[in-house]
């Protein structure tokens, strides 16, 4: 088993509030059912990432939700509110923050790719720790669902076209300045529309109609 600050995951949630998480899919669906899908995405997120191979840190906002977060997702090693700013801001201080506490590896997920699993996130750390400075998890609408770094690197996380096609090319852009590349992880769905609940198939595209699952089915 690592050692207990050997490798931090950093797990970017907010509390599933309408209005506050899913603006896309809101647009489509409404701001409460959006707000029950992301509640569903995130627990599922949060039981599939359980792992003694690693710490985890709930990375939450808004910042003065800490009690509420502890009570719905538990069990992480942390519970630390974001740093204001934009994403960049914000990922680049929650790395910032672990690498100070002493970790040797650390990466980061979202909480709305349902399908990454502890294994996944093992798999970066591995990749880290055969050699490799950094690993990335792609998406298919262009951003990525993991990046991992052995040490801490600012400029990944400067110059970025958040939320756009382009945040996983322009990541790599700054991650292939190395001699060594990135290791890359598989591809996995993060879900910002009714199409990619669709994709994603059973039980999820089910939430696509019924976000509340009348039908007793569960996504995790």
């Amino acid at each position: 088993m690592p050692e207990p600050l050997d490798r931090v995951l950093l797990v970017f949630a907010k509390k599933p509030e309408p209005g506050g998480v899913k603006t896309r899919l809101a647009g489509e669906i409404g701001a409460e059912k959006a707000a029950e899908v992301y509640r569903r995405l995130a627990e599922a997120v949060w039981a599939g990432t359980a792992s003694d191979q690693y710490q985890r840190w709930l990375v939450f906002e808004p910042p003065d939700e800490a009690f509420a977060m502890r009570q719905w997702l538990t069990g992480a090693e942390s519970y630390i509110p974001q740093a204001p700013g934009n994403l960049g801001d914000r990922l680049r201080a929650a790395f910032r923050l672990a690498f100070d506490a002493g970790a040797r590896r650390v990466a980061v997920i979202a909480t709305d790719a349902p399908e990454v699993r502890s294994d996944d996130v093992v798999a970066a750390f591995e990749l880290l720790s055969s050699g490799r400075r950094a690993a990335i998890g792609p998406c298919p609408d262009g951003g990525y669902w993991l990046l991992a770094l052995s040490d801490f690197r600012a400029d990944v996380f400067s110059g970025i076209q958040w939320s756009s096609a382009r945040v996983f090319e322009q990541t790599m852009a700054r991650l292939r300045t190395d001699d060594v590349a990135p290791g890359v992880l598989r591809t996995l769905l993060d879900v910002d529309r009714v199409s990619d609940l669709r994709q994603l198939g059973a039980p999820w595209n089910r939430l696509a109609l019924d976000p509340e699952g009348r039908d007793g089915d569960r996504t995790k």
